[in-house]
């Protein structure tokens, strides 16, 4: 069995091919990765992900930090760090 590259990439990898193939069981620690669209649950992932990485104001708003510049940096190297 291939090991997850990153578990967050995963996550929503998983989701993705859920929200494809709703009438299949998917096994979580096996039958997801061997889908056959699973490279591309994958990429979609990575896309998503980094189409979040920028804040919006509502987001910055809400993580009521007393600096948006400091909670907008944290925001991104989350993010950063989920798509190594």
């Amino acid at each position: 069995m291939t090991e997850p590259e990153n578990e967050v990439v995963e996550r929503v990898a998983r989701a993705i091919l859920k929200a494809e193939v709703p009438d299949a069981d998917f096994d979580y620690c096996k039958s997801v990765i061997d889908h056959p669209l699973y490279e591309k649950a994958m990429g979609s992932a990575r896309a998503a992900i980094g189409a979040m990485r920028e804040p919006t104001e509502a987001m910055m708003i809400a993580a009521g930090a007393n600096s948006f510049q400091q909670a907008r940096a944290v925001w991104i190297r989350m993010l950063d760090e989920a798509l190594k």
